[in-house]
């Protein structure tokens, strides 16, 4: 998450008031890896472990998560470049090309 926007860390962990996670929608998509989770959500991550549950989503339905819409995120992050991926060299490359301008 090399463009992680601090304005939309601040955003999620303002809403995070009586949740345990807090966790943003991007192009239809739930994104956990950016989303915010309080020390509550400990022993669901535990049990899932235990049972060799390893989506981090799963988390989502044992604790009082709070689901960020993605009109909201665009207050934060209009274009969502939070969310943006780096799993092939393109997809670094263009990142790098991006964070050039």
């Amino acid at each position: 998450m090399p463009f992680l926007d601090a304005s939309l860390v601040r955003g999620l962990a303002e809403m995070g008031g009586g949740f345990d996670a807090v966790v943003p929608v991007w192009e239809g998509r739930l994104q956990p890896l950016c989303a915010v989770y309080a020390r509550a959500c400990a022993p669901a991550i535990d049990r899932l472990l235990a049972q060799e549950r390893v989506r981090v989503q799963d988390v989502f339905g044992l604790v009082r998560a709070r689901v960020v819409t993605e009109a909201e995120v665009r207050t934060m992050d209009p274009q969502g470049r939070s969310f943006l991926d780096l799993d092939t060299r393109a997809e670094y490359e263009r990142a790098r090309e991006a964070a050039a301008c």
